[in-house]
């Protein structure tokens, strides 16, 4: 669900009468472990190509739009109904999706300031600490939620993330 509201688009299109789940990422092999994630879940196969300089991954399914078209309208309250198996899962989507990742801090950033602090909530409440919500662009459109060190390692623990680069950058 992370992956999907930071990554992800959700939408119908009334002229062709699909429903549509799109992503775009840099990495295609990324893409391919997505696709056959969707696979196996909901039993459709996406269609991955390239387009303005990034690859494009899009199932056509009514049940996979109807799953994520809420995730994408009020994250926040989705968030907040997960179990804590399914806040770490849908943190490692976020990360995977709108995440910066070293050794040493990851950073998370997103338009959506009340979904960062619950998030940060979360994570303290597990014995991560977090550094503070700071804007991350002048105008305050995007935010930013960081992890440092130890609590890093901590985090690491906690999460599962695909993307090839980022998995190499936290050691995984």
């Amino acid at each position: 669900m992370g992956l999907i509201y930071g990554d992800g688009s959700v939408y119908f299109r009334h002229k062709y009468k699909d429903y549509t789940l799109e992503i775009e990422q840099k990495s295609k092999n990324f893409l391919k472990l997505v696709s056959r994630s969707i696979e196996k879940l909901y039993k459709k196969k996406g269609k991955i190509s390239f387009h303005s300089g990034l690859w494009r991954l899009r199932v056509y399914s009514k049940k996979v739009y109807q799953e994520f078209i809420d995730v994408k309208k009020d994250p926040l309250k989705i968030f907040s109904k997960l179990t804590k198996k399914e806040r770490f899962n849908f943190i490692s989507g976020l990360i995977d999706a709108e995440g910066n990742v070293s050794e040493k801090r990851i950073r998370i950033s997103n338009s959506h300031k009340q979904l960062l602090s619950e998030i940060r909530n979360f994570l303290e409440s597990e014995g991560i600490k977090c550094g503070r919500i700071y804007p991350n662009t002048p105008k305050r459109k995007v935010w930013t939620l960081s992890i440092y060190g130890k609590n890093v390692r901590k985090l690491k623990k906690k999460v599962c993330l695909f993307h090839p680069k980022k998995r190499l950058h936290l050691g995984l």
